[in-house]
């Protein structure tokens, strides 16, 4: 059953992926989606109920409605639309003004009649650390994930940046995942060596290092196929500079690698396997795109400091 699930899960959502990453334009849509959709997952999954030990007091109505989730969502679209649309500055400009307007909120909250007790101020607090948390740790590092797709391939002037550049850096993150399930699950299924068992219980040094070594061949086997499918529409779409794959793919690994820990963190703080159930079989947005959340800017960071450069 879980099988089929991830099967029929999969059949969903893989072709709006694939339309995304051929455009910019459809890339910042599937992004912001994205953004919304995990926002409002870590807003639930670190309610204040769930994080205090105290029980949640009956008198904080005023301040739920204050602290809604959904305007925070909007606010964290917004973010990557700047980024996307402007630069890394209107991004953080966003962000800024994304935070003044939680932390406005929270100061309504915490001054609405009737006056709460310190039980419900405190919930009030966490809930708009929470929030902002939810702007830094998953709007930002995704909003510019969107200039992924603008920056070019050294020495191709010519290829489209919206399917060389991003597409490398997410197929080899991605592959960082797959490589984890061959080497955890397949390959060494009588010699799993954990990696965090009190965090990830599943997650083994053999499947980081087969993930690794999938991530660093990654620009090369896309490279490849490329060239087999497109050979003169593209004459060096896909390529990455041979010196670039071992620091991409290092990076993309550790990062991924950090980004599934955290996540999980988080999760066993408060006492949740998943997210939500939005993917049968796969979990919830956050879930997915855990790893991405610290690949994707660390990757663009990198690229830049190995000459690439928007274009």
């Amino acid at each position: 059953m879980g099988a089929t699930q991830r099967l029929a899960t999969a059949a969903v959502v893989l072709p709006p992926l694939v339309l995304a990453l051929a455009s910019p334009t459809w890339v910042v849509v599937l992004v912001a989606a994205a953004v919304a959709g995990a926002v409002l997952e870590l807003l639930a999954l670190l309610a204040p109920h769930r994080v205090l030990p105290m029980p949640e007091p009956a008198s904080t109505g005023a301040a739920e409605e204050a602290l809604a989730a959904w305007p925070t969502a909007g606010l964290a679209s917004l973010v990557v639309v700047a980024v996307w649309a402007y630069d890394m500055a209107a991004g953080a400009a966003a962000v800024a003004l994304a935070v003044a307007v939680v932390l406005v909120r929270a100061a309504s909250a915490w001054a609405a009649p009737p006056r709460t007790g310190s039980r419900a101020r405190m919930h009030i607090l966490v809930s708009a650390l929470v929030h902002v948390l939810a702007l830094v740790y998953v709007a930002l590092p995704l909003a510019v994930a969107t200039r992924l797709p603008r920056l070019g391939v050294p020495g191709a002037p010519a290829a489209d940046p919206a399917t060389t550049t991003g597409v490398v850096v997410l197929f080899a993150a991605w592959n960082v995942d797959n490589g984890g399930l061959v080497g955890g699950n397949i390959a060494w299924p009588w010699a799993k060596h954990p990696l965090a068992p009190r965090l990830s219980p599943k997650k083994s040094w053999e499947g980081v290092i087969v993930g690794g070594l999938l991530s660093l061949a990654s620009p090369l086997l896309l490279g490849l196929l490329a060239d087999a499918t497109w050979p003169d529409a593209y004459p060096r779409a896909f390529r990455l500079p041979a010196l670039h794959h071992l620091p991409l793919g290092v990076l993309t690994t550790l990062a991924m690698v950090c980004g599934d820990l955290v996540e999980s963190f988080l999760k066993r703080a408060v006492g949740v396997k998943d997210s939500s159930s939005i993917f049968p079989g796969h979990g919830g947005v956050l879930d997915k795109i855990d790893g991405l959340l610290f690949a994707l800017p660390a990757a663009y960071g990198m690229l830049l400091l190995l000459g690439h450069r928007e274009v």
